[in-house]
């Protein structure tokens, strides 16, 4: 539902296609007792999408008798860590998300079509923290029209969340991206 115009999601799947929680836990389910694992990861970067997705995932694990027995980390973007959400999430084994934070820089997020507001930002981190879950915080080093003072203010930027680990990824433009204007020099 977002249209972030660095996101390989766009451009994989052209629609939001969603499982049921039902669904979702009975595949846990499955893969705990007839594989024996119990730590799962929900690679989806806009997982949960909707705010009470934690509590029925909570109710739906309580009910296949999974609650303490399995574990799981996720991902999202800052702006869907919702409080009582990830509360949910931690009971039914949420112990970390990874968070798709790029740039707390609004001008170079804007021109790719992605809002982060730095405050947005610092709430989810700090949410999520209160909640006991741990972070990892994902950032793009070399967005279009990033200067080195942009940069070295991302590091401090990074290192201010108090994140308990931060990984930076390499911005790579390819020809035919939408949503991005033309930056044929990274200073």
């Amino acid at each position: 539902p977002f249209s972030c115009g660095f996101c390989a999601q766009n451009f994989a799947w052209k629609k939001v296609r969603k499982r049921s929680v039902e669904s979702v836990a009975d595949e846990i389910a499955r893969n705990a007792r007839d594989l024996d694992i119990h730590h799962f990861g929900l690679y989806d970067s806009i997982f949960p999408l909707e705010k009470d997705y934690g509590e029925k995932l909570y109710h739906a694990l309580e009910h296949r008798n999974l609650l303490g027995r399995v574990s799981f980390f996720c991902e999202t973007r800052v702006d869907m860590v919702w409080p009582s959400t990830f509360e949910w999430l931690q009971k039914a084994g949420l112990h970390l998300t990874f968070l798709g934070i790029e740039s707390p820089k609004e001008n170079l997020l804007a021109q790719l079509d992605k809002k982060s507001p730095e405050v947005t930002i610092r709430k989810a981190v700090n949410t999520l923290r209160e909640a006991g879950i741990r972070t990892y915080g994902l950032f793009m080093i070399g967005l279009p029209g990033e200067t080195a003072v942009d940069r070295e203010a991302l590091g401090r930027f990074s290192r201010s969340l108090s994140l308990d680990v931060a990984s930076f990824g390499i911005y790579s433009q390819y020809a035919g991206s939408p949503g991005v204007r033309s930056n044929p020099e990274l200073r």
